[in-house]
């Protein structure tokens, strides 16, 4: 069914509830830091849509209202 309908599923099993938070609270104290290539206006999202297919970013991609 995933195969013929296209879809695909993503997840992530973190562990305990402590350890969750354990690593938000890492987050929090900004130990990891994303890495941004690019910021669009919300009225861009074409562009930027095209530009993550074209694999042409080294980075998250982000639209802004």
């Amino acid at each position: 069914m995933f195969y013929t309908k296209q879809i695909v599923m993503v997840g992530s099993l973190l562990g305990t509830r402590a350890q969750l938070q354990e690593l938000i609270n890492f987050v929090m104290r900004k130990k990891i830091q994303p890495v941004i290539d690019s910021v669009f206006p919300l009225q861009d999202a074409k562009e930027a849509q095209k530009k993550m297919e074209a694999g042409m970013h080294s980075g998250k991609i982000l639209l802004k209202s």
